[in-house]
This record gives C-alpha cells, sequence and structure tokens, in this order.
C-alpha cells in the first residue's frame, strides 16, 4: 500500500512539473517573438541579428529562473497555505518571497549578461543591467512565480485529496469485510439469546433452554424446556439462516430442533425425532438425507 502511495505522489509530481514547463514553454515563445518583434521593428540591432539570438538569449535567462525556482517550490510544499493559516500574514509572506525570488532572478542574469557582453565590469554598468532587466523581467517573472504558487498548492491538495479517497475506500472495503462476516455469522457466533417482545418487556431467551421451534402462520413458537412457549414475528427461513447449523437442525418446513434435546430418533416409515420432554417431531422425506447426516455420525452401541 505505501508503495502505490509512492508512485501515485510521484505521478501527481511528474504532472505538475509537465504542466510547469508547458507553461514555461509558452511564455519562452511568447516572450522571443515579442522581443523579436519589438527589435526589428524599431531596428534596434544589426543585419546579423537573427531570431534563434534571442531564442537563446531567453532559455538562458528562465533557466536560471527554473533553478531559483527549485527552494521556492521545496517552501511552498513545506509551508502551503490552508484553511488553518490562510490569513494577510502569510499572504504578504509569499508576496515578499516572490519579490525576493525576481530580485535574485535579475541580480544572476544581470552577472550573466555582463560576462558574456565582454564589457568591462564597472558599478555603473551592473546597475544599469540591473534596472533594465527589473523593467524587462519583473513583471513576467511576478506572473510566472505566482502560476508555479498556484500550481504547487494545486497538486499538494490533490495530492492530499488522492491519499484521503485511497484512506476512505481501504476503509469500506475493511467496513464490507466486517459487515459480510457479521452477516454470515449465526446466533452462535454473535450471541446467545433471543429477545422476545411481551408487552412491553423484553424477554431474553437463551438459545440453549430452546428444545424446538415450531411455525405458526406468520410467526414462530420458540418452546423452552420449561414448557413455556415464545412467539415471535419472523419467519421460519429468516430464523434458520441465522441459527448455527451445528446446534440447530430443520426438520419439516413447521419444526426446527435442537439437536442437543433430541433423546431418540427413527428413520423407519415415519421419519420422527423424540425430544427428552417426549415430544414428537416428524421428520419431512426431503430433509431426511440432511437430519440423517448430522444425526448419524455419533458413537452407535447396540443393546
Amino acid at each position: 500500500m505505501k508503495t502505490i502511495k509512492l508512485i501515485e505522489e510521484a505521478y501527481l509530481w511528474r504532472k505538475q512539473i509537465a504542466i510547469s514547463v508547458f507553461c514555461l514553454l509558452f511564455i519562452i515563445t511568447f516572450e522571443v517573438f515579442q522581443q523579436y518583434f519589438y527589435v526589428v521593428y524599431f531596428d534596434l540591432a544589426s543585419d546579423k541579428f537573427q531570431l534563434s539570438d534571442v531564442f537563446i538569449g531567453q532559455m538562458r535567462g528562465w533557466a536560471i529562473w527554473l533553478m531559483v525556482s527549485i527552494p521556492f517550490i521545496l517552501y511552498v510544499k513545506q509551508k502551503p497555505l490552508n484553511k488553518h493559516n490562510l490569513n494577510a500574514s502569510n499572504f504578504f509572506s509569499y508576496f515578499l518571497g516572490i519579490l525576493f525570488m525576481i530580485a535574485i532572478n535579475v541580480a544572476f542574469i544581470s552577472i550573466v549578461q555582463v560576462i558574456i557582453s565582454d564589457l568591462e565590469m564597472t558599478k555603473s554598468l551592473f546597475i544599469e543591467t540591473i534596472v533594465f532587466y527589473i523593467f524587462q523581467k519583473g513583471p513576467i517573472y511576478f506572473i510566472a512565480y505566482t502560476m508555479l504558487l498556484v500550481l504547487t498548492h494545486f497538486f499538494i491538495y490533490a495530492e492530499t485529496m488522492e491519499l484521503k479517497v485511497q484512506e476512505l475506500a481501504e476503509l469500506k472495503r475493511t467496513n464490507k469485510t466486517i459487515y459480510d462476516d457479521l452477516i454470515k455469522r449465526s446466533y452462535k457466533d454473535s450471541t446467545f439469546v433471543i429477545n422476545v417482545k411481551i408487552g412491553n418487556r423484553w424477554k431474553v431467551v437463551p438459545l440453549d433452554t430452546i428444545t424446538w421451534i415450531e411455525a405458526d402462520d406468520y410467526c414462530v413458537k420458540l418452546h423452552v424446556d420449561s414448557g413455556k412457549a415464545y412467539t415471535i414475528r419472523t419467519s421460519m427461513k429468516e430464523l434458520e439462516n441465522k441459527l448455527s447449523k451445528d446446534l440447530f437442525i430443520r426438520t419439516h418446513r413447521k419444526s426446527i430442533v435442537n439437536i442437543a434435546c433430541v433423546k431418540e430418533y427413527s428413520f423407519a416409515e415415519s421419519p420422527q425425532i423424540v425430544l427428552y420432554n417426549g415430544v414428537s417431531i416428524p421428520i419431512a422425506k426431503n430433509r431426511l438425507k440432511e437430519v440423517k447426516l448430522l444425526l448419524q455420525p455419533g458413537m452407535r452401541i447396540s443393546s
């Protein structure tokens, strides 16, 4: 189960990376054509200026952005916004974090740009380059970090919901197993008594005191060893399914017998069971085989 969770978690984060890369490529493509059009339209470069030059420059800048973004993603994952910390203070801390990440990006890009331009590194050139990139890259970086923040939260919540769904599914399977097990259990496994309502009271009838059960129209009668009988509203079939087959046996459509109360039995012309209290109960022909299988395995000694 743990392995499955790890696989699904990895899948969710791979999905986030794929969506992030797609959005990033879209932004890069947009910036490349925008900058190329601007340079060509206003004739700001030499005749050797090509679209590939703009693309390489943009890729360099966004590669730096991507590397700087990794700590930001890890921070967001460790401290995501939720219903317990959704306040102005945390929103402001995220805002300051984005501004800080933009400042780092602009500083790195400015340093790289000055180095590859073969110009002498001076304070004024560095400041001028930083100011240029703040206005050129600042807004688009802010939008990109905001999108990254939203995407990260989306996948964190998706991961959380997926784990909750798995837990609920596992709980459902467990409860279903328990429920099926309880349904299959007989009174022997789950209880040793039958509660019988008499007026406003409930009479507790232990199973081992029941000698036999008799069908009575839409009800059944529980005959107990004291000689009394209690009527409950249920069917013989329903009650038979709930009683343990190790304790009770259906001998007729109108009778169920407690095996422990059987004194003697006969499978002759008129098959019947005689209880210790002298009551004779007939055995239906279609149930004769089943009764034999239950009663005959005991030790048999002829006199």
